[in-house]
């Protein structure tokens, strides 16, 4: 029985990297593993709609330029630097012994030593 599929080795690194993407496909068989892998990407779209790439327009630089807005989700909650400090510390300050070190060390930098 034939093997589907291909071992992961440095032989076989070119192959791999073509078939996930991070390559140009050269052969038909990478191209075809690649298409497998992301068959799903897009699967309600129509590929009469999408428009076809203006390669020439391109490369003259005679494409016209558009601003796409982005928009990012603001659903992370905002939490102030001092409350990532305090957990950083498991919810305790800073001792005072650390607290005189690092003065100490703030004012050696500062005199040059």
């Amino acid at each position: 029985m034939a093997k589907k599929h291909i071992p992961i080795e440095s032989g076989h690194m070119r192959a791999w990297l073509s078939a996930t993407g991070y390559l140009f496909p050269e052969t038909q068989a990478e191209l075809e593993a690649f298409e497998r892998l992301y068959a799903t990407e897009h699967p309600d779209e129509d590929a009469a709609q999408i428009p076809p790439i203006d390669v020439e327009r391109i490369l003259a630089g005679t494409l016209p330029k558009q601003v796409i807005p982005l928009s990012l989700p603001n659903d992370e909650p905002k939490v102030e630097a001092q409350q990532l400090r305090m957990v950083a510390r498991n919810g305790k300050g800073v001792p005072d012994n650390i607290l005189k070190k690092m003065k100490s060390n703030q004012n050696r930098k500062k005199d040059g030593q």
